[in-house]
Parts: structure tokens; sequence; C-alpha cells
């Protein structure tokens, strides 16, 4: 079974092999040296990829999930 990364990774070669542009929605949480939580990236439920089409600007989220979710 592939890993969500490794589907993520497929499709995001196969819309830049057919004009778009794709990113990827980074999220994380680190702490401080005094223990202060940080959250970086997007905000919770933010699709995995998203971007736009060359051709007209149309934009697109994808969420990507594996066989077990």
């Amino acid at each position: 079974m592939k890993s969500e990364k490794q589907i993520q990774n497929e499709i995001r070669v196969a819309l830049s092999e057919n004009g778009c542009v794709c990113f990827r929605g980074n999220v994380g949480l680190f702490y401080t040296k005094t223990g202060i939580p940080v959250s970086t990236g997007l905000p919770k439920g933010f699709s995995d990829l998203f971007g736009y089409r060359i051709a007209d600007g149309k934009m697109f989220f994808v969420e990507v999930k594996n066989e077990i979710g």
C-alpha cells in the first residue's frame, strides 16, 4: 500500500506535467524552549494539495487519502 505522501507526490508530478502549479500544505507543531506550543502552516482541515492551472488561473484543492484514510 502506498503512503499518503507517495500518493501526494504522484499527484503533484501529474499536475505539473499537465500545465498546473501545485503546492503542498505544510503544517506542524513545535515547542519553544519554554514549552509554549507554536502551530505552523495552514489551518486544520485545509486541503493537502492546492494550486492553479496556468492556462486560465483556475484554482484547485485536493484532499489525499490512502486506503487507511
